[in-house]
């Protein structure tokens, strides 16, 4: 009897673990959105397409910024989020496209996007 309790307690301390990773997680990226809108809200980042993904405390920031100065700012945002553990860069430095540019291209607006999952390792492999 002893065993089987004590079986029950490690899965159910398993579950819960597993559950709590992704409720910071999905906080992490919350508060990154957050810093993130309000920097764009006051004129510090603009014409940038930021896909933001958390797993375990791990931030990947991957999108377009148009000056390496957005870049640092929003690498230093996400660095500086309680839980944060590492933070990738798959930044890209471009100017924005106007609505004369390429076809299907940016039109300039700004975004940020969040994902529960990441699409690769630290890094950088697939």
């Amino acid at each position: 009897m002893r065993r089987y309790v004590f079986r029950l307690v490690i899965l159910s301390l398993a579950l819960l673990g597993t559950s709590s990773v992704r409720a910071d997680d999905q906080q992490i990226a919350q508060q990154i959105i957050e810093r993130l809108q309000a920097e764009k809200k006051a004129g510090a980042l603009k014409g940038f397409s930021i896909d933001l993904q958390v797993d375990e405390g791990t931030v990947w920031l991957s999108g377009r910024v148009t000056s390496e100065q957005q870049q640092a700012k929003a690498l230093d945002l996400a660095r500086r989020v309680g839980g944060v553990k590492q933070v990738v860069n798959d930044l890209t430095i471009a100017e924005p496209h106007g609505p004369g540019g390429p076809a299907g291209a940016c039109t300039g607006c700004s975004r940020v996007c969040s994902r529960s999952t990441p699409a690769r390792e630290p890094d950088g492999s697939r």
